[in-house]
């Protein structure tokens, strides 16, 4: 029926997408079952799916080039935009676009996908935003005893931080960590991780 990496990766959008509009059970529900889904939703997953089930295997083939793969997630990352005005994309996300090696990597993706693709800069790489993300994890647990999530998205220079955090507690965060970089949200439930 459906490869499972599509459907993962459909999956893990759908997720995304949860945490960002805040609409998390009825996503959620959505993201399970798509037989209550309304005939808007449809279409575009539908055409998100399409797109998929198309780019997926070229990005395979195409990171069978060892040249390439060695650049994710060093230099550059990539998702899929399903919010893109253009339709899908694959995004690839890089904070040394003008390093050689992301030119020719940029060229290459431009000659395989065409308008399949687009280019976004960030100030960050993905292991620098992974290192990050990793302290703020590490100090959280020294101010707070409850339940929590820190996490990252490599379309964003920020972390995620979800707790129940007091005023308090977000005080000494900010202190410790540029306020900049934090992202909080204070309505946590644990049970929609």
């Amino acid at each position: 029926m459906f490869k499972s990496k599509v459907f993962l990766s459909i999956l893990a959008l759908s997720l995304t997408a949860i945490a960002a509009n805040g609409s998390a059970t009825e996503s959620v529900a959505l993201a399970a079952s798509n037989e209550n889904v309304p005939a808007a939703t449809s279409v575009d997953y539908d055409e998100v799916l399409a797109f998929q089930v198309r780019v997926i295997p070229m990005l395979e083939e195409f990171f069978q080039n060892k040249q390439y793969a060695a650049l994710i997630p060093a230099t550059t990352d990539y998702y899929f935009n399903n919010d893109h005005p253009e339709g899908p994309k694959i995004a690839f996300v890089t904070k040394k676009g003008n390093e050689p090696k992301i030119r020719n990597l940029r060229k290459a993706l431009e000659r395989k996908f065409g308008t399949d693709v687009v280019f976004e800069s960030s100030k960050y790489t993905v292991p620098e935003l992974a290192a990050y993300a990793k302290k703020v994890e590490k100090y959280l647990p020294t101010i707070y005893d409850g339940p929590w999530s820190v996490s990252y998205s490599i379309n964003s220079p920020r972390i995620f931080v979800d707790a129940n955090l007091t005023s308090r507690q977000i005080y000494l965060l900010l202190q410790k960590f540029d306020a900049d970089r934090l992202n909080i949200q204070l309505n946590f439930h644990p049970a929609l991780t």
